[in-house]
């Protein structure tokens, strides 16, 4: 079978015409020219939005567009690498709830209707490896303009029981992010001793984008309305070009690729790796986990906290293997073979990573610590207001007290009112665990 028409990533260089080289996503020169249209009387927009519940991290692959089911492999290892950072840095494992909150905004599609070789291509026809070195075997054909928006949050409780009672508690529609899902998380995490964690990551609208605190849900909502609210002001300053139709270099007449089997079979490890390495991920997420709360966990049956780290240390290989095949899968395309036939080539056992078992359980009563809210640039009236919220203990600086006319609970009196006091730094920093006592120590200056 031939090559076909594909949808990636919009990576840099990519434009109408450019070739591609399929096995690698590389960029090479401009040999396809033709006008650029919409679909005639079709020149409107489209947005939607979800929430939904993730168990794996093929599945936020898949809705960032990077798994190997949404392509052919390769943009899973090259030309997507904020996408996939993003999914790394969820840390998607079966032991925690996670939850995402996802949106789109999807302009006319542009696309070349009737391709041509440029005249310079077209010198290059009789000789296809010379052709294939200089505009590969693919061209972008159309793009996709708009935007795209994530939101991750990873709910870790004390058991996987109690991580899916939360799932119920909050009920079908997943209102987590809305501030009535906020009380009720607010109630759930002193019920379950869970732990909230909050990831982000948007493709166009505006660049300024943010939350108060690192793990406030609601403030995520409230993003997501601001930034499809700026497609709808300005939708061609907010708009990016966020993925292209790659279409084969021959529907434009070019000489067929001169080892299209060879393409295609390196695609096909490309996918495998693509799916292996996700797997994989998911495994090493949930044993970092445990080796990271070792303290709360009840081992049995002679397993202990070093099987995991040593079970950590395998994944990490297995992840080496795979990112060696996939690129020498892309490097050399007659050389593409699957990963235990590579790992053997290197002298190398594959796979290495296993999860012990059992499993340990959590040892109830011992609450997961909470990350710092971000007070930084608040007055020291919305940082009191919020560390209630948050259960927060806050500590004041000699600067703070020495300001403010508050007569605080040690008796101290001071000058200014706290609505008239900065938090410029705090320790812990934002997102930081906090210590046991769930104290922030802030200082400031005053304003105004």
């Amino acid at each position: 079978m031939g090559l076909t028409q594909v949808v990636v990533p919009m990576i840099k260089s990519y434009d109408f015409g450019i070739g591609v080289d399929y096995s690698t996503s590389n960029p090479m020169n401009k040999a396809v020219q033709g006008e650029i249209t919409g679909v005639k009387n079709a020149g409107g927009s489209t947005a939607s939005w979800s929430i939904t519940r993730i168990t794996t991290t093929e599945e936020l692959e898949s809705a960032l567009g990077i798994s190997a089911e949404a392509s052919y492999g390769v943009p899973a290892f090259q030309g997507a690498s904020a996408r996939f950072d993003f999914a790394k840095r969820s840390k998607v494992q079966s032991s925690s709830l996670f939850l995402m909150l996802s949106a789109f905004v999807k302009l006319e599609y542009l696309s070349i209707d009737e391709p041509e070789l440029t005249d310079a291509a077209k010198q290059l026809i009789s000789d296809p490896k010379a052709f294939n070195g200089r505009y590969g075997n693919m061209f972008v054909r159309g793009v996709d303009r708009g935007g795209l928006f994530f939101a991750v949050m990873r709910i870790d409780a004390l058991s996987k029981q109690d991580a899916m009672s939360i799932a119920a508690s909050l009920g079908g529609s997943y209102s987590a992010f809305s501030a009535e899902g906020k009380v009720k998380l607010d109630e759930l995490h002193q019920k379950y001793a869970s732990e909230l964690h909050v990831e982000t990551y948007h493709e166009g609208g505006p660049v300024d984008l943010d939350i108060s605190s690192p793990n406030s849900t609601s403030d995520l909502y409230d993003m997501l309305r601001k930034w499809l609210a700026s497609f709808r002001d300005d939708p061609t300053a907010n708009s990016v070009p966020y993925s292209a139709t790659l279409a084969p270099m021959t529907i434009a007449k070019a000489p067929p690729a001169p080892n299209e089997a060879d393409i295609q079979h390196a695609s096909d490890v490309l996918a495998i790796c693509a799916k292996t390495r996700s797997r994989i991920l998911d495994s090493l997420n949930l044993v970092n986990f445990i080796t990271e709360n070792a303290y709360r966990c009840e081992f049995t049956d002679g397993i202990s906290a070093a099987d995991f780290i040593k079970a950590s240390n395998g994944y990490e290989s297995d992840l080496d293997v795979i990112a060696g095949c996939a690129s020498q899968a892309m490097r050399e395309v007659t050389k593409a073979v699957m990963p235990a036939d590579f790992a053997k080539q290197q002298g190398k056992s594959f796979p290495l990573g296993s999860i012990p078992s059992p499993i340990p359980t959590m040892k109830s009563g011992i609450a997961i610590p909470l990350a710092a809210p971000n007070f930084v640039g608040m007055t020291v009236a919305a940082t009191t207001e919020l560390a209630e919220r948050f259960g927060v203990t806050l500590g004041y600086s000699d600067k703070i007290i020495s300001l403010s006319s508050i007569t605080l609970m040690d008796g101290y009196t001071l000058q200014f009112p706290d609505s008239k006091i900065k938090v410029t730094s705090q320790s812990p920093q934002a997102g930081d665990k906090l210590p046991p006592d769930n104290a922030v120590l802030v200082d400031g200056e005053g304003i105004g």
